[in-house]
């Protein structure tokens, strides 16, 4: 047993103010073709942010194009940067040219790149709306370039996407309705004005290579460097805007918050997001003044530009951009830490899920505005949470400061369910745990040593520079995760200073009412805990395994119904031994209930593997007879599942009620001259055993056991045939060898009449036939020793 002692150390955090952001939209994967100076196209990926985004290969080696000769060759870092290689893609297999995959700029140089986009910001912008509800009305600007060709898809694709209002529609407006409690509305017009299901555009008098960097090789009419970048597609915008000026109603509010600027334009490109251009790719930032425009006495400022084949299929992208339009940051890391992930697919504002899942109950109170306030737990007890997809923002969301928190740090409690459109997609359903750190906007700043994550979402194997495993973040009973505490559980409490949080939650677990609960425990008060939650144990006899039962009371105790497990306490908490072995296939549990006075009980639960499948069957090989007769196979297994198929129609397969037997009915006699087998296999959990069946030849005299008689049998060749007086008309004797061929045949049957027949052949069985059409009669006739004829 151990106690929860917890040493506070106590850091100078120097916190830095962090710079007025564009923002981002990351994105993963995005299907690009290249096509190389010799005219071969490559399929490869585009990743990242309008900041840094690279082309890469489905293993993530990183590519660049060598502006020298034009091709596009696999990347290598040097001093920071990125340079050519001698390996070009499509010739050159990369994991054989001693490469690193997911080759990248160093954090300075991406931070340099971040700041070259920070210069087209302005400080005044406007960061925020100040107010979240009601209805925002949105515009959109479709745009092609002077080469391009019509939007393949219809307008009403687009009109789905961002004012479908059914409840299963996937689109922006939906979405919003939703995750703000039906407090905001956010309604689309579409410009320039449509007749008809055809997308309609305004056509830039440039062509799209004019908006692509400079390439000596590639594409000499490109941009060079963020100046100009930055004027040509202010320039673009601007135009664009001016051409549907006259069609937007001079009554449409695009002010919703009243400061002189319109709320949002959304630009839709034709094309998608293009791997190396810094331009053509999802983002929202504002506009220059040099190139603003005026309409109904609001001024064109901030505003979002996305890309058509990405736009079409992933409404997630405009949920993300317009929450930058509300006022959120994103919560990936922009800068250094690039490859660790604060939120992961639990927030939109560093994944995008499709259909886009929510973002977090703390963001929706700072950012959204659409929680009133966080409800704060002060004392230990035990409380309760609906979820966050509630349809009312009403109990589903707690805060605790966190008393040794050298910076003010607390954590947000929440309940995600991966139901509904918009949180179909999330890993798990549970208790989520941020660790909030209030001196940040966002996580985009992040550098790990005096900058830390605003939102934090603790997960399995989660520290300081590492992820760990993001997916199982949730808490839940059905998982086995109901405790967090210190260092002792796996999730840590780990805080940015590097100690750990000196509050307990326990007894996580989902009720029947929907809601989940959970026990907060606060320093000094008592507290009991088991880690781990659950064991894993194998099938044999004698296995052993412990719990720590964690713990400030001495009389704590536990209970144990299941007769095939043993428990007793040991110096740190529980002993298990298992004393009878498993031999089903299926697991078992026993949950141990650990309790003491004046604390909630807690529980751990052992899990027994089952016994590793086995399957005999005996004897291998066996003989039945004609109609009804049956033969019965032996079958020793723990499968209980296992099955007989056979292919052969002349005999039916039973399992025996207790499952040890197959037992194997005839229902066909075997009408032919020589012996059949069929074969049966028995299988079960991916075993099989093949069981072998022979039927004899059909021997019977039918309804007319005296039709006729031979002797002697065995014989010496010299055979006494004695016919009855019940003998068909035009009645025939033969004689066939095991080979079926006919040895004797003899058309003078006579009623009780005997022949004699004398046979010349080698020892063996014989098969005598008498009758004149179906069915005929046979007997069979062993010849040990032949005489001459």
């Amino acid at each position: 047993m151990r106690t929860n002692c917890l040493i506070i150390k106590i850091f100078a955090l120097f916190l830095l103010v962090p710079f007025q952001q564009t923002y981002a939209a990351f994105l993963k994967n995005v299907p690009q073709v290249i096509v190389q100076p010799d005219g071969r196209n490559i399929v490869c990926y585009a990743s990242g942010d309008e900041f840094w985004h690279w082309l890469h290969d489905s293993n993530g080696y990183t590519i660049i194009q060598n502006e020298h000769t034009g091709y596009f060759v696999y990347a290598l870092e040097l001093d920071g940067k990125l340079v050519p290689s001698d390996f070009i893609v499509g010739e050159n297999d990369p994991q054989n040219c001693n490469l690193k995959p997911f080759a990248t700029l160093s954090p300075e140089n991406l931070l340099k790149k971040h700041q070259l986009w920070e210069k087209r910001n302005r400080t005044d912008v406007k960061s925020e709306l100040k107010n979240n509800k009601g209805r925002l009305n949105n515009i959109v600007v479709f745009i092609k370039f002077l080469d391009d060709s019509d939007f393949t898809n219809l307008f009403s694709v687009f009109e789905q996407m961002f004012n479908g209002s059914s409840e299963t529609d996937n689109s922006m407006y939906k979405y919003y309705q939703r995750i703000s409690y039906n407090s905001l509305e956010i309604v689309t017009s579409f410009y320039p004005l449509v007749e008809s299901d055809v997308v309609e555009t305004y056509t830039d008098d440039k062509p799209r290579s004019y908006y692509q960097p400079f390439n000596s090789e590639t594409n000499t009419n490109g941009y060079s460097g963020s100046d100009q970048k930055n004027a040509r597609e202010f320039a673009l915008l601007r135009n664009a805007l001016l051409s549907v000026k006259g069609e937007i109603p001079s009554g449409l509010d695009i002010d919703f918050d009243k400061d002189g600027k319109i709320d949002n334009v959304c630009f839709i490109v034709k094309g998608g997001p293009d791997g190396w251009s810094d331009l053509l790719w999802p983002h929202m930032s504002t506009i220059d003044d040099n190139y603003s425009v005026t309409i109904n006495e609001k001024q064109f400022y901030s505003f979002n530009f996305q890309l058509e084949t990405y736009v079409q299929s992933h409404s997630s992208v405009l949920c993300h951009e317009m929450f930058h339009t509300l006022g959120a940051p994103d919560l990936y890391h922009y800068t250094y830490g690039t490859s660790l992930h604060p939120v992961g697919y639990w927030d939109l504002m560093e994944y995008n899920s499709e259909p886009a899942q929510s973002t977090n109950a703390y963001m929706k109170f700072k950012y959204g505005g659409w929680i009133d306030s966080l409800p704060e737990i002060k004392t230990t007890g035990t409380y309760g949470l609906a979820p966050l997809s509630s349809n009312v923002p009403e109990n589903i969301c707690y805060k605790i400061n966190i008393p040794n928190s050298t910076s003010g740090e607390f954590l947000i409690l929440e309940y995600r369910v991966n139901e509904n459109t918009y949180e179909s997609a999330l890993p798990g359903s549970g208790l989520l745990v941020y660790r909030i750190w209030p001196h940040a906007t966002g996580n985009v700043s992040y550098n790990g040593a005096d900058i830390f994550d605003e939102v934090y979402a603790f997960r399995p194997g989660g520290k300081a520079f590492e992820n760990g495993d993001m997916d199982n973040a949730f808490f839940s009973d059905s998982v086995y995760r109901t405790t967090f505490l210190s260092d002792m559980t796996d999730p840590t409490f780990l805080l940015t200073d590097g100690d750990y949080g000196n509050i307990a939650i326990t007894n996580i677990k989902r009720e029947v009412s929907g809601k989940i609960s959970f026990r907060i425990v606060f320093p000094d008060e008592p507290y009991l805990a088991v880690v781990p939650e659950s064991l894993t144990m194998g099938a044999n006899v004698g296995l052993t395994n412990a719990a720590e039962v964690i713990t400030d009371a001495s009389d704590w105790g536990f209970a144990l119904t299941e007769s095939w497990l043993h428990a007793e306490k040991s110096d740190d908490g529980l002993k298990f031994t298992i004393t009878e072995g498993n031999v089903s296939l299926n697991e078992r549990k026993a949950t141990i209930t650990v309790s003491s006075n004046g604390i909630p009980d807690n529980y751990v639960t052992i899990i027994q593997s089952g016994a590793q499948a086995f399957l005999t069957v005996a004897p291998r090989n066996q003989t039945i007879g004609g109609i009804g007769s049956t033969a019965e196979f032996d079958v020793s297994t723990n499968i209980d599942d296992w099955h007989a198929t056979t292919s052969y129609s002349w005999i039916e397969l039973k399992k025996s009620g207790d499952g040890k037997k197959l037992i194997v009915t005839a229902v066909e006699n075997n009408e032919g001259y020589v012996e059949r087998q069929a074969i049966i296999k028995v299988s079960g959990n991916g075993l099989q055993s093949n069981l072998f069946l022979t039927q004899q030849v059909y021997t019977s005299i039918n309804t007319n056991k005296n039709l006729f008689s031979i002797s002697p049998n065995p014989s010496n060749g010299l055979i006494h045939i004695r016919f009855d007086n019940n003998l068909p008309e035009n009645c025939v004797v033969r004689i066939y060898n095991l080979l079926g061929n006919v040895i004797y045949e003899n058309h003078d049957c006579i009623n009780n009449e005997t022949i004699e027949v004398r046979l010349n052949v080698s020892e063996g069985i014989y098969f005598i036939q008498v009758g004149n059409k179906e069915p005929y009669y046979t007997t069979k006739i062993l010849i040990k020793q032949t005489t001459t004829n």
